[in-house]
């Protein structure tokens, strides 16, 4: 049975329940009798999205060729589902030589055309089977993308499939690359339906992720995991070369957050379970750093040491989930030592990063999403 669904073009954006907008493009997304006209809007069903990715773009004069006359409100085009063939498509539509696919995909949404490219990757790459989590993926990438979140992640972990083989992928850029920022498990991970869970020893993720212009971090915690790390980075440096002496970076803790010098923190008031959001505001100043819980501001935090930018080309650590790492360096800025702290025994169902601030509604909606996921995947707490 092909696997299809209906878009219409909404000119106003209004709210149709069972149905989301992206721009004036508005997709079902709920078993709706679509020939009474939802909405006041007349809808086509896309193409077979079985093996194949889509994409589809609203047509204002209304006026696209159809087999019923030249009604047509929304134009669609189709690629087999291989990453080149969809980056060739998008090449073709835009006139203009897309570097990967997932750049192709967000030349398509800065540019007002849905595809079902991003969420379909993730799953073919990850092999999920399951209808529930296929729905759920979809649903959260349509959601982002809705809210202008998408294009701000530079990497996102829905941990859906139970393995760490599906857990390691990156929403954002499914490749099984480092390039990717596709995550690496070391140590006593346990993974299941609900997520990864640490063992408190020696269990961390390697992101790939260098953190020089991080802006917005984030996980969804199910478990208590006071004082242990959720995911962070931090550096030491030697002064001779012009390197930053002290440890800086960010460091998601389970209570708290460690803005800048390590040990230096302030409450947060983000006890577990939550979903928790930091997002830096401007470059520096004493309320720049805001932390959230469950999309409501609990604290901010001074972000004066939160620079993440050294001279003479430092190196600075990825980001990393599960603990701490800080690495050491001499003084022609190589590594000589890389420390592990605060490993965490928290059960993480959702990560995030991004070198881009959320206003404070963009974190609202975040939340929204997020804990929509988690219920969707019955494991909301």
């Amino acid at each position: 049975m092909a696997t299809t669904r209906p878009f219409s073009y909404n000119p106003l954006q209004s709210t149709i329940t069972g149905t989301t907008n992206l721009g004036t493009i508005c997709i079902g997304v709920s078993d709706l009798d679509y020939a009474t006209s939802p909405g006041g809007l007349t809808w086509w069903m896309g193409p077979d999205e079985d093996n194949s990715y889509v994409v589809c773009k609203e047509v204002t004069a209304q006026n696209f060729p159809t087999p019923l006359g030249n009604i047509g409100n929304v134009q669609f085009w189709r690629s087999t589902n291989t990453d080149l063939a969809f980056k060739d498509l998008v090449s073709i539509i835009s006139g203009t030589t897309q570097a990967s696919a997932s750049a192709a995909s967000d030349w398509l949404l800065l540019n007002g055309y849905w595809t079902n490219y991003d969420a379909q990757a993730f799953i073919n790459a990850a092999s999920i089977t399951n209808t529930t989590q296929k729905t759920a993926i979809d649903t959260l990438v349509n959601g982002l993308k809705a809210d202008s979140i998408w294009t701000k992640m530079k990497a996102i972990y829905p941990f859906v499939g139970g393995t760490a083989s599906t857990h390691k992928f990156n929403l954002k850029d499914p490749r099984d690359l480092i390039a990717a920022y596709r995550l690496t498990f070391s140590g006593g991970w346990t993974h299941n339906s609900n997520g990864i869970t640490g063992n408190g020893t020696n269990s961390f993720a390697e992101s790939y992720y260098f953190p020089i212009t991080i802006n917005t971090i984030g996980a969804y915690n199910r478990t208590a995991a006071t004082n242990q790390t959720l995911l962070g980075a931090t550096f030491t440096g030697v002064d001779n070369d012009g390197f930053q002496t002290n440890p800086i970076g960010l460091v998601l803790r389970g209570n708290s957050v460690s803005p800048g010098y390590i040990g230096t923190t302030f409450s947060a008031g983000i006890p577990a379970p939550a979903a928790i959001t930091v997002s830096r505001t401007a470059a520096d100043g004493a309320t720049a750093i805001k932390v959230y819980r469950n999309g409501t501001q609990n604290s901010t935090g001074n972000n004066s040491e939160w620079q993440l930018l050294v001279t003479n080309g430092a190196y600075v650590p990825s980001m990393i989930i599960g603990a701490r790492r800080q690495d050491d360096y001499d003084y022609d800025g190589f590594v000589i030592a890389s420390n592990y702290y605060d490993y965490t025994t928290a059960n993480i169902a959702f990560s995030f990063m991004g070198d881009t601030a959320l206003t404070a509604t963009e974190v609202t909606n975040l939340n929204t999403r997020i804990q929509a996921f988690q219920t969707t995947l019955n494991r909301q707490v």
